[in-house]
């Protein structure tokens, strides 16, 4: 019940925030003929930011949300699959939060480096960035939110035991 319940909630919120974010990020942006990668209003600090705080919110809103469900009885901790025994992470909320949104935070990072070395071009369209952006929250979300799920069911497990 639990694997499918976190394959629900992934596929929900891939889907939700492609189309949010690319929607917010065009919104925002389409004014633009081009959005550069340096300043207060390019890219680099836009990916860094949300890099950090997108994974941070969902980490702690699923963790917060599936450590209540599971102390509920809702859940067994015992089918969290052996992957996702994220015994590194701390066990409080917030801490766990943190780490996770340091995490997105390289997430972030690393591929807009990548994207910065590979490419002459130093400016985006609107609509590639939302594009890109888009693409990019999805990704993260859909490796937070199985993570944020199974930590939280953990979580409430080992207080319960």
């Amino acid at each position: 019940m639990l694997n499918k319940e976190v394959r629900k909630q992934s596929i929900n919120n891939v889907i939700g925030n492609f189309l949010g974010t690319a929607g917010i990020a065009y919104w925002l942006k389409h004014e633009l003929t081009k959005i550069s990668a340096q300043g207060k209003e390019g890219y680099i600090v836009d990916f860094l930011v949300t890099g950090f705080l997108l994974p941070a919110i969902f980490g702690v809103i699923f963790m917060f949300w599936f450590r209540r469900r599971a102390a509920r009885g809702e859940f067994d901790g015992n089918v969290i699959p052996s992957g996702f025994r994220l015994t590194w992470l701390p066990q409080r909320l917030w801490l766990a939060a943190c780490a996770i949104a340091l995490l997105g935070l390289a997430f972030a990072a690393l591929p807009l480096g990548i994207y910065l070395l590979m490419t002459a071009s130093q400016s985006l369209t609107p609509t590639a960035f939302a594009l890109v952006k888009g693409v990019w929250a999805a990704i993260a979300i859909g490796l937070v939110v199985p993570m944020a799920i199974y930590h939280g069911v953990a979580i409430a497990n080992k207080s319960q035991a």
